[in-house]
């Protein structure tokens, strides 16, 4: 059960060392200051207490990147009042070397990947990040627990009642021609399994609310970690994610705000846009509250036509928190000429059959679905 007071600030995509001149960093400057100002305005219920930051926090994994990440991040998380401890960061494919990335060979075949992808991982890989690492420790933001160890890169740590499990997509990143070639490996999820980070889907309904937290969204993954298919009789990677946590932050899309979507009757999906991508870019954060029986969001934009320089917010909503549980329909007075055991093995189908949270349907649907079951049954009878 999360805190009481749980709101997650999702960003993604600040790519600090991207602004050529003097102009373009003044431009980030009154974009994030707004970005602040924004943040500061709100209401004490939906002030951020836990910071997820989904990559490329750099533009080019560079030392003077981070630099100038760590200019900014310091203070801002400060103005929030939010410690290390409740900054969760993984790396995007700005955050690689690409001087490292591009020496070694992407894994041609899920057999490669998950050997290559195995404990311990080749020093190649993991230098390949070593600026990101070193960022993270001087921001003293604790390290992930992944087979044990201390990581930067992938794994599992807690804070205000939330778990978070990293997820690396960014291994064999090296350029233009990334999407569809991008591993995360399965051994890697089956040793959080074995370590109780990513829950069984059964027992998800008890467990800690967890976050998965990865770059890169689904088509950006080779078809072997999209699919369950071939004679290797090896599960989708990415299914196994989303079966395994409540809530899947990704970002890289740049896109626009839109709501979550619900993958595979298991997690709801936070694409993020970027949160800056340039001064003519309209860039995106999310607030996700964390309720017993219920997320709230908002999505904020950052329109560059706008002379006030300010951030809109273009989404209000809730949803049913996952995963969903089997929801059944209470009918209080029968309908005319409806015997009761019409209505019992009505809502008995509609329990059989559907896997929807009752949040999710609107009564109109509701009496809809009900009336034709409810008709069906009376065919039946006669």
């Amino acid at each position: 059960m999360p805190d009481p007071e749980v709101v997650i600030l999702h960003i993604s995509d600040l790519h600090f060392g991207c602004d050529k001149g003097e102009a373009a960093v003044a431009s980030r400057h009154v974009a994030l200051r707004a970005f602040e100002e924004t943040l500061s305005s709100l209401e004490a219920l939906w002030r951020p207490t836990v910071l997820c930051i989904s990559g490329d926090i750099a533009w080019a994994g560079k030392r003077g990147d981070y630099e100038k990440a760590l200019k900014w991040l310091k203070p801002f998380l400060n103005r929030l009042n939010i410690t290390p401890n409740h900054l969760f960061l993984c790396p995007g494919n700005h955050d690689v070397k690409r001087g490292i990335s591009t020496t070694y060979e992407r894994p041609t075949t899920a057999a490669i990947a998950d050997r290559v992808l195995s404990p311990p991982l080749a020093q190649q890989y993991l230098r390949a990040f070593a600026e990101f690492s070193n960022f993270c420790r001087t921001l003293r933001v604790p390290p992930y627990t992944f087979n044990n160890r201390p990581s930067h890169l992938i794994g599992y740590r807690t804070a205000g009642g939330i778990a978070v499990c990293t997820v690396n997509s960014s291994w064999f990143c090296q350029g233009d021609d990334d999407k569809g070639q991008l591993w995360i490996g399965q051994p890697q999820i089956r040793l959080m399994e074995r370590d109780r980070h990513l829950p069984n889907p059964k027992d998800l309904a008890t467990a800690p609310f967890t976050v998965v937290m990865t770059h890169h969204p689904k088509e950006w993954l080779r078809d072997e970690e999209q699919h369950a298919f071939g004679d290797a009789n090896r599960s989708c990677t990415f299914d196994d994610l989303t079966r395994r946590c409540h809530i899947l932050f990704t970002g890289h899309a740049h896109g626009q705000p839109r709501r979550p979507d619900r993958l595979t009757e298991g997690a709801m999906h936070f694409n993020g846009g970027a949160a800056y991508a340039g001064a003519s870019y309209r860039n995106t954060f999310s607030l996700i509250k964390v309720l017993p029986e219920e997320l709230q969001y908002r999505h904020y934009e950052y329109d560059p036509r706008s002379s006030d320089r300010t951030w809109l917010k273009v989404l209000d909503s809730t949803t049913a928190r996952p995963p969903a549980t089997r929801s059944g329909l209470r009918v209080e007075t029968p309908a005319s000429g409806t015997s009761s055991r019409n209505i019992e093995s009505a809502v008995e189908i509609f329990n059989a059959d559907m896997i929807l949270p009752s949040a999710w349907i609107d009564r109109e649907t509701q009496a809809k679905a009900l009336s034709e079951i409810l008709l069906a049954e009376s065919d039946k009878a006669a």
